[in-house]
């Protein structure tokens, strides 16, 4: 039984800038020739060098706050900050 979507997480993590830009090229490639699927990758890098068109939607998340990240990875207690 074949799924209607796929799934990368992460996929790019390790990768250098070039390598990064073939990898998301053949995947997008790929997803482009498999229109019946729904493809969702997920990286924490810019999505700058991914091509947009009318099948391509991008969903960016705010950065973290840095003082938020690093009282919780310090394990102090932290304070109550309003979400933008």
């Amino acid at each position: 039984m074949d799924v209607p979507f796929r799934a990368m997480d992460e996929f790019d993590v390790f990768m250098d800038g070039p390598n990064r830009k073939i990898a998301i090229n053949l995947l997008q490639q790929s997803a482009f020739n498999h229109p019946q699927r729904q493809f969702i990758f997920i990286t924490p890098h810019d999505p700058s060098v991914i091509h947009r068109n009318e099948m391509v939607k991008i969903h960016q998340l705010k950065a973290p706050r840095e003082t938020s990240a690093r009282s919780s990875l310090l394990g102090y207690a932290s304070q109550s900050v309003p979400i933008d």
